[in-house]
């Protein structure tokens, strides 16, 4: 089981206080079925500034400096969203969600959502668990419907680093190359990712849960 940390100015006034809080609020059995905690930034969704990066960087700093290594020490692996900055200020470089298919929110009522971004809105709303199965809500036209509905939009009505941001980033490298004929690169940086999984230096991008 994972858990989820926040990052806001707001939440990070008494961070170094997390290890005494999780050891007096649970036990060693409790704490035991942890076995991560993600850290990520707070993003605005509705057009206003983001956190400066100077100041959500520095906060990153001290997680990593001052409160990994005491975590990890109840088997807890830390995860540091740090990638989730690049990009948090920027304009997104592709107009098309490519990746709007490849993941779904299950709400408390059963409904299901395309999208975390999208979550308990009816326009996104795909199915429910209660009557119908994943496999059904997969092959549904009405999911087909909501995703080019969502390409439609051009990513305008999403946050800058939302859910799928990493893989629409890849798959728009991935575009970019079949356009220039360099099909040669996609076939070496596929078989790259699925032997290792790691960086490589021609093509960008990783596929794991962590980079999502």
């Amino acid at each position: 089981m994972g858990c989820l940390f926040l990052l806001h100015p707001d939440t990070t006034e008494d961070l170094d206080q997390i290890e005494k809080y999780l050891a007096k609020t649970l036990s060693l059995n409790e704490l035991k079925v942890i076995n991560s905690c993600r850290f990520t930034p707070a993003v605005d969704y509705f057009g206003g500034p983001q956190h400066s990066d100077e100041t959500m960087r520095k906060i990153f700093l001290f997680i990593k400096k001052n409160i990994k290594s005491k975590l990890e020490k109840y088997g807890i692996d830390v995860k540091l969203y740090f990638h989730r900055l690049n990009d948090l200020n920027k304009k997104k470089t592709y107009k098309k969600c490519r990746a709007s298919g490849w993941y779904l929110e299950v709400g408390p009522s059963g409904d299901v959502f395309i999208c975390c971004e999208k979550l308990f809105s009816d326009d996104s709303k795909i199915g429910n668990l209660k009557n119908q199965s994943i496999k059904d809500i997969y092959k549904s036209d009405l999911r087909k419907k909501i995703i080019n509905n969502v390409d439609f939009c051009e990513c305008k009505e999403c946050p800058p680093v939302c859910k799928p941001h990493e893989l629409n980033k890849i798959f728009n490298n991935i575009d970019t190359l079949i356009k220039g004929g360099n099909t040669d690169s996609i076939k070496k940086w596929r078989n790259d990712i699925l032997e290792r999984g790691e960086n490589v230096n021609h093509f960008a991008g990783k596929l794991n849960d962590f980079e999502s």
